[in-house]
């Protein structure tokens, strides 16, 4: 009776999650129910089919306007809750309108790694996933959706180093930046590579915003200090905003985070 009990529970439970997951993502995108649509690219500097999720303003129909577009790393994750903060705060008119486009990851450590990770031992693949933003999938939106080139960058956690990568090594790809719960302690070569990168930053008005829960040793509290210091290495061009959630976890922070980004951003913007 037991097994058959905790199998009828399972069951259940799996036929909740299945019609969860069908109604995020309706054939009706209008539907208030509905996150967006699937689409998949063939990418062929990746080698692989690749899924994305792509969530467009309410009124995106209703009008011929170009819009920002909102690029979300671990979409797996994230994606939800992005896709539903933008549509609620374009909705009400406090950010401007804004397409988000979720990434899923195969393999994140092979996705988001340009340097072995202390803690584990798996490819790094972050160049070339680089070049798949920058020649297939950017290029892919805006052939096919009506964008404004205004485009955002959000990663959280090992997404967060890889936006911060990403952006030391070429600052003009993303307009701006959202960084959300970085680990340098994890990566050795990271913020040498950081430091070195911030002093020849050389780009028009772009935006960091960088978040960090309570700190969880003495280790990331030092690593995290030593980065905001080399903020300071950064032209006045850069807009930086810095938040300290001392009261959230690691994992939620993300989306408070997400939400002062984004009035930070569209604030200034």
């Amino acid at each position: 009776m037991k097994l058959r009990k905790y199998f009828l529970t399972g069951l259940f439970a799996l036929i909740f999650l299945v019609t969860i997951y069908n109604l995020c993502f309706a054939q009706n995108v209008d539907d208030p129910l509905s996150l967006g649509q699937k689409i998949k690219i063939n990418s062929k500097i990746l080698n692989e089919d690749r899924e994305v999720f792509i969530s467009t303003p309410i009124n995106y129909k209703q009008t011929e306007d170009k819009f920002n577009v909102l690029y979300v790393l671990d979409a797996d994750i994230t994606y939800g809750y992005s896709a539903s903060l933008v549509k609620y705060l374009s909705g009400f008119g406090d950010i401007s309108g804004t397409i988000v486009v979720g990434i899923p990851h195969i393999d994140r450590f092979k996705d988001l790694s340009y340097n072995k990770d202390k803690m584990f031992d798996h490819e790094c693949n972050a160049n070339n996933f680089v070049t798949f933003l920058k020649q297939e999938l950017v290029p892919y939106v805006n052939a096919n959706y009506r964008t404004n080139s205004y485009n955002i960058l959000m990663g959280h956690s090992l997404g967060a180093v890889f936006v911060l990568y990403t952006y030391a090594n070429d600052p003009s790809f993303f307009d701006a930046n959202l960084i959300i719960s970085p680990d340098f302690t994890r990566d050795v070569l990271l913020l040498k590579h950081v430091q070195k990168s911030f002093k020849n930053v050389n780009v028009d008005k772009c935006f960091l915003y960088i978040s960090i829960e309570k700190y969880r040793d003495k280790e990331f509290e030092e690593t995290y200090e030593k980065f905001k210091n080399m903020l300071n290495d950064l032209p006045k061009t850069v807009v930086i905003k810095h938040d300290h959630f001392n009261d959230e976890s690691h994992t939620s922070v993300g989306p408070i985070s997400l939400l002062s980004g984004l009035k930070f951003i569209f604030g200034n913007k």
